[in-house]
């Protein structure tokens, strides 16, 4: 099933499509790491249901784990834990 990342820059609101819900966490972990407010990740198409999105306080705590998680990866690569 297709996703969709929701996120605004400095012209709105904008949306990417990936084929899946691992891909549309990447992607929004990326946009949030380089200063893009993500909005939300939803399954998009006639399958889509809202309670399989991930908006609001579910997708900051998730984006906050991520970037920690990116930020630890120099560090645990040189052994240096």
């Amino acid at each position: 099933m297709a996703w969709y990342v929701e996120f605004k820059d400095g012209t709105g609101t904008r949306t990417q499509t990936m084929d899946d819900r691992d891909e549309a966490v990447l992607v929004a972990s990326y946009l949030h790491l380089h200063g893009q407010k993500v909005v939300g990740i939803s399954p998009f198409g006639r399958d889509a249901r809202s309670h399989h999105e991930i908006r609001g306080m579910a997708l900051r705590t998730l984006l906050r784990k991520l970037a920690h998680e990116v930020r630890e990866l120099p560090r645990l690569a040189t052994g240096a834990c």
